[in-house]
């Protein structure tokens, strides 16, 4: 009577388990780093809509002697940057170049945070000085001891080292930029990090 062999369906369930567990569950990995990877590309594009955001404030708050057009580009430009890393991290999602283009964003999130910052600290003194710079012009200008025109007040103003017209409104508008920027770069470069090689 003839025997059937029955080691080899015996044995497929662990050999399947074997295999699995020498691959370090490589399916599990790949899914957990394709989520990462899109939830990166997501954080890119809220930043850019918050970026647009402080470009309309910086737009409509900016009084007459500011350069909207400037206020309102420099967000608008950033905005756009951070749009197509988004939707470069996202192309790369389900690919091993996923961690690499994660980290290059939050690195290029904090590049951007750093320019901000450079305009905003140089401009802390200035609108600090600016409501006694103001308040004096003010007094001048009613006695007639200066000419009310911009070269005059400029020149009025930069020798008392204060802006010459309220920029509260563009350190707000940096400052906001800097803090986004800067927060998304470090949470990119901690999540990339924690991205399997």
């Amino acid at each position: 009577m003839a025997t059937t062999d029955r080691s080899d369906t015996t044995n497929a369930p662990t050999s399947t388990a074997v295999n699995a567990a020498s691959n370090g569950g490589a399916p599990a990995t790949g899914a957990k780093q394709h989520v990462k990877a899109k939830a990166a590309a997501l954080a890119l594009f809220t930043l850019a809509i918050v970026l647009l955001g402080c470009g309309a404030f910086a737009f409509l708050s900016a009084p007459a002697e500011a350069n909207k057009t400037t206020a309102a580009v420099i967000p608008a430009f950033s905005a756009l940057v951070m749009v197509l890393l988004g939707v470069w991290v996202s192309k790369a999602a389900a690919s091993d170049a996923a961690r690499t283009r994660v980290l290059t964003a939050g690195g290029i999130a904090l590049v951007f945070a750093l320019l901000f910052a450079v305009p905003t600290m140089g401009r802390i003194g200035a609108m600090r000085n600016y409501p006694a710079a103001q308040q004096e012009w003010s007094e001048q200008l009613a006695a007639g001891k200066v000419q009310d025109t911009n070269e005059v007040k400029r020149a009025f103003f930069r020798e008392r080292k204060a802006a010459w017209y309220d920029q509260s409104f563009l350190v707000r508008t940096l400052g906001l930029m800097l803090g986004a920027t800067g927060a998304l770069g470090i949470w990119l470069l901690v999540s990339g990090l924690r991205m399997p090689k």
